[in-house]
């Protein structure tokens, strides 16, 4: 084996397992509560963009390596939250150019002040669209933790697989060129 395959498949390893947790994180439903007090569920990612972007790439150089979790830009967001004072571009709640944005990909059913629903129009889903950034700035995002959980539970185990996988990769590297000193030498 190579010097480095080893240390690259451990990390490959690692970085599947986290992605793969993470995508079953965006998935599962999750307790919530209501300004009324009624508990509801939800999922963190109601159209699946998020989790289908999730993915681990691991590259090996010579005297290092690198390994990257990738996602959707506003992946970090959802994950991390958001604090209070700071909204989100109008263009992601409600765009209104027809691709979509939060809001038309969310079900959401207007209803009037007496609680009956009520016709949706661009004017109505702006308004929404401030409203809901206006929470946003005034209570922020609360974090869900999807990508973060995963990567510090399997962070755990990984120092030591990677000291083992260097050292297979070290004893490796020293068998081949002992083998080629060898050869070379004719010793």
């Amino acid at each position: 084996m190579a010097q480095g395959e080893n240390i690259q498949a451990t990390l490959q390893t690692f970085v599947d397992n986290v992605v793969r947790l993470a995508k079953i994180e965006i998935g599962a439903k999750r307790k919530a509560r209501r300004s009324n007090g009624k508990i509801y569920y939800k999922r963190i990612d109601n159209t699946g963009t998020l989790r289908k972007s999730l993915r681990g790439e691991v590259k090996a150089m010579p005297n290092s390596f690198e390994a990257d979790i990738l996602m959707e830009e506003y992946g970090e967001w959802v994950d991390k939250g958001r604090k209070r004072g700071k909204g989100v571009p109008p263009n992601v709640l409600f765009n209104k150019s027809g691709s979509g944005g939060w809001i038309k990909e969310k079900p959401i059913r207007l209803r009037d002040a007496q609680g009956n629903f009520t016709k949706v129009t661009d004017a109505k889903m702006q308004s929404l669209a401030y409203l809901i950034n206006r929470k946003i700035k005034k209570k922020g995002i609360e974090p869900t933790n999807f990508l973060t959980d995963p990567f510090e539970r399997k962070f755990k185990d990984l120092p030591q697989e990677i000291i083992e996988a260097y050292g297979l990769d070290v004893e490796d590297f020293l068998r081949f060129t002992i083998d080629k000193l060898n050869k070379e030498y004719k010793v």
